[in-house]
């Protein structure tokens, strides 16, 4: 039977393992979702920056129903070694795993689609609001399923569930500058105008009656009456 863990990794003394950078911090940890199925195969749902720019990281971005080997989240580090993870089984109280993990790809996919600020410790959004409102739309709290050797305070942000709108079509303004400073996040509504009735408004022009001429007598032959 599949199973889901909630997993985290220690980030103290340098962020480099999930944002590619290093900059000294406090100690704090880092959450993601595993899935487990078959003999051991794992995948799971992440977040992290758009950028790796410690002074500009963008929106937040997430990658969901992946192999860890292929993200920040890999269980060995570049020489191969393994990296302490914590993580604790998610009771799933009889639900079907696969339904639940199908939840929680479909929420993880549409923040990743919302454009959602990032902000690691100020007002914090980031990796850890991410899984604790994938797991929120899955019904479960992250607060009472902490990985063990952890407390709430380990993870920034993990109070803050995401506001999202998912958009059926691209939005057109993503990427640019808005000069205009509309909000766009429930989509694009365009202004109404209210126009004059210019049918009621427009002085009326007078009739122009032009005389009775035949072209024939003109031409000699009838052109018009082909």
């Amino acid at each position: 039977m599949p199973r889901i863990f909630v997993a985290s990794r220690v980030i103290a003394g340098d962020i480099g393992n999930e944002f590619g950078v290093l900059i000294p911090i406090i100690d704090a940890r880092h959450l993601f979702l595993i899935f487990q199925y078959g003999y051991g195969d794992e995948l799971i749902i992440r977040g992290g920056p758009e950028y790796d720019n410690p002074f500009a990281f963008g929106r937040i971005r997430t990658q969901a129903n992946v192999n860890p080997l292929d993200t920040r989240d890999s269980p060995l580090d570049a020489s191969g070694l393994a990296i302490a993870i914590s993580r604790a089984e998610l009771d799933l109280q009889g639900q079907d795993p696969y339904a639940v993990w199908d939840t929680m790809i479909a929420r993880a996919d549409a923040i990743n689609k919302s454009n959602i600020p990032y902000a690691m410790y100020l007002d914090a959004q980031n990796s850890n609001s991410v899984v604790a409102s994938v797991m929120d739309a899955a019904g479960f709290s992250v607060a009472a399923n902490l990985p063990p050797g952890s407390v709430l305070d380990d993870f920034p942000g993990i109070s803050n569930l995401l506001n999202f709108s998912s958009f059926d079509l691209p939005n057109p303004f993503a990427g640019f500058d808005n000069p205009f400073d509309f909000d766009f996040s429930d989509g694009l509504e365009l202004p109404s105008f209210d126009f004059p009735n210019l049918e009621a408004s427009s002085p009326s022009l007078p009739s122009l009656e032009l005389p009775d001429f035949d072209f024939g007598s003109v031409f000699g032959v009838g052109f018009f009456d082909d």
